[in-house]
Parts: C-alpha cells; sequence; structure tokens
C-alpha cells in the first residue's frame, strides 16, 4: 500500500478541553494535501477507550461523516459540533482508566488510511438523579458454587484415601504429602461451605435496597433465627475490578475505591428488623458503574451477619448505580455547505 499524500489533526477550540455532559464539542479536522488526492470519505468517531492492568476495550460509538471528494494541494478545515456524552465519565483509577477520543480517518484509494485522533475529558455529572437498582446473583455463580463443594469433597475423600495407604505401606514422604494437601482441601470445603451452614441458622432472611431520599441508600433486613444474632457489619463499596489473559491462564484484580461501614447491634435471638441507611458519596469523585467486559466499577452491599456459635454469614448485594440521564442528542450534523473551509 502506498503512503496517502495527506495529514490529518483533529483540533478542538476549547483548550483545556474538559466537557461537561450535554455542553457542546467543537472544533475541526485539519486536513493538509501535497498533491490533487481522491479521499471516498472522512470520518470523524467519539469514542471511549478501557485500558489498564485488564485486556483494553473500548465503545459508546458515534460516527459522522465530513467529506468525500476530490481534495486540491493545500489546507482544508470541516468543523464539527456535537454532544458531549452523559457517561461514562473520563475516570483514572488504580487499575484502568476510561478516556473519551476524537478519532479522524480517511479513506483514500489504494492508500493506507490516514488517522489522527484528540483527547477530551468528560466531567462526572452530579447534577442529575442517581437511578439504584438491586441486581440478582447470576444462577450461575450459584450453580459453580455447588459444582466445586462436590469437586472438593470427592478430592477429600481422595486424599484421605490415599494418605491412609500411604502410611499403611510406610511411605513417610506421601503421607506427609497427603496430609497437607488434604488439609487444602478441607480449608476450600470450608470457605465453599461456609454459607450454607451459616444460612441454616437462619429461617428467614430478606435483603431489600430502599431510596429513602435523592441522598441516601437504604438496606432493609428482615430475619429471623433460633440462635443469638449479635449484629451486623454493613458496607456499602465501590471496588475497581479488572481480569486478564496472561500465558494463557486468566487473572483477576480488584481494589477497593469507596467504602462506608455501618454497625448495628442486636444481642438477641428471635425475628430482627431493621434499616441501614447511606448517604451517597460525591459522584464527581467516585465513578458510576461501569462495564467494559475486562474492566468493571461494581458497587454492592456487604452484610456480615455474627451469630453467636456459629459462622458469620456473609451476604453480597450487587447495585447499579447510574445517572437518569436524557437520550445523548448525538453528533448535530452541519450543512454541507458549511462544510469545508479551504485556506
Amino acid at each position: 500500500m502506498l503512503q496517502a499524500k495527506c495529514e490529518l489533526s483533529v483540533e478542538l477550540e476549547h483548550p483545556r478541553r474538559h466537557y461537561r455532559p450535554g455542553e457542546r464539542i467543537t472544533g475541526w479536522v485539519r486536513v493538509e494535501v501535497d498533491a490533487a488526492t481522491k479521499c471516498d470519505g472522512l470520518a470523524l468517531t467519539q469514542l471511549w477507550r478501557a485500558e489498564g492492568a485488564g485486556e483494553s476495550r473500548s465503545g459508546g460509538r458515534s460516527e459522522f461523516q465530513l467529506f468525500s471528494g476530490e481534495w486540491a494541494p493545500g489546507v482544508h478545515r470541516y468543523p464539527f459540533d456535537l454532544a458531549c456524552p452523559e457517561e461514562p465519565g473520563s475516570y483514572h483509577g488504580g487499575l484502568f482508566s476510561v478516556e473519551w477520543q476524537l478519532e479522524a480517518r480517511a479513506d483514500v484509494p489504494w492508500a493506507l488510511d490516514v488517522e489522527a485522533s484528540a483527547d477530551f475529558f468528560v466531567e462526572l455529572n452530579t447534577d442529575v438523579e442517581v437511578e439504584i437498582t438491586q441486581r440478582s446473583v447470576p444462577e450461575s455463580s450459584m450453580t459453580f458454587d455447588v459444582i466445586m463443594t462436590t469437586l472438593l469433597v470427592l478430592m477429600v475423600a481422595v486424599g484421605v484415601f490415599s494418605t491412609v495407604n500411604s502410611i499403611i505401606e510406610g511411605d513417610i514422604g506421601m503421607s506427609v504429602f497427603g496430609i497437607v494437601a488434604c488439609a487444602g482441601f478441607v480449608y476450600m470445603l470450608w470457605i465453599y461451605t461456609k454459607r450454607a451452614i451459616a444460612r441454616r441458622a437462619l429461617s428467614r432472611l430478606t435483603m431489600n435496597i430502599e431510596r429513602p431520599d435523592a441522598g441516601r441508600v437504604a438496606l432493609d433486613i428482615d430475619c429471623a433465627s433460633s440462635r443469638k444474632i449479635e449484629g451486623a457489619l454493613v458496607k456499602l463499596v465501590a471496588e475497581e475490578y479488572v481480569n486478564r489473559v496472561v500465558d494463557g491462564k486468566r487473572s483477576y484484580s480488584n481494589e477497593t475505591i469507596y467504602e462506608d461501614t455501618q454497625h448495628v447491634t442486636l444481642g438477641q435471638l428471635g425475628q430482627h428488623s431493621f434499616r441501614v441507611e447511606f448517604e451517597l458519596p460525591d459522584f464527581g469523585e467516585v465513578p458510576w458503574t461501569f462495564s467494559a467486559s475486562c474492566n468493571e466499577i461494581k458497587w454492592y452491599v456487604l452484610v456480615d451477619v455474627d451469630i453467636e456459635n456459629w459462622p458469620d454469614l456473609e451476604e453480597r448485594i450487587p447495585l447499579e448505580i447510574r445517572p437518569v440521564t436524557r437520550r445523548n442528542a448525538g453528533l448535530r450534523g452541519i450543512p454541507e455547505s458549511e462544510l469545508a473551509t479551504e485556506v
């Protein structure tokens, strides 16, 4: 492929390149042409990219065709006027970042496409109503726990049988290895069965997310137990979560970016109904829920119920926290007669 005889640049009128949702993003694509060149299409694309410790992802694409035809030698400018997207906001975290870009691409026949881009910053909108949805736990997650528990029971049984045989045969090395392996399997089995055992102490447990007002979120808990419930530790948490494939193996990382903790003291058995309230954070500082496959911002409420002489019950309630936004106005067209400006 030949090198195209032109160069592109994306230029924004706003010097800081910071925009609030709904504001107009104006500027132009500048094309410098060395020789007469045919262009099958000059397109401007608005999109976000999520990059960092996880695998890179992109989304939110809006494309606008600026020009097609013949370019004479010289400099040509093609203005654009588009609405700043409402979400996601630009974000720079410990594990990944979300950045917005404008990308210009010229399709030149029999030559490599010519590209240029410019970053811009979308400020998180704090002046909109917040919508909070309580998400159900996927059935696949519960099925996975059942499968893992079954496999671990089998592994413990096989490990015990092999260890006993090694002891009988006097193989000290294999005996020690078997004991250590069995201990590890038993610990993993405890992790996967602890929740089921803890739930047996409760004859009833319901948890629902409520909104007392625009600035708060509440968790209503209703439970009944034949055992004494000392209290509960309830947390509103936001965390970064990423996953990626390294050397053929998928790895996971997470980092807490917001946490608010409330303590509830009960100290009695029987029926309990109580509410835990949280002030919502400043969403100019903490991002909304975000999901780009391998890069996510997850919100959830974590409940740890302290049951006397019994394993603690830990429940996680996934939340979806997003702004209530109007439909994005998108790119606003400019009459063709106003698009091309030669200088």
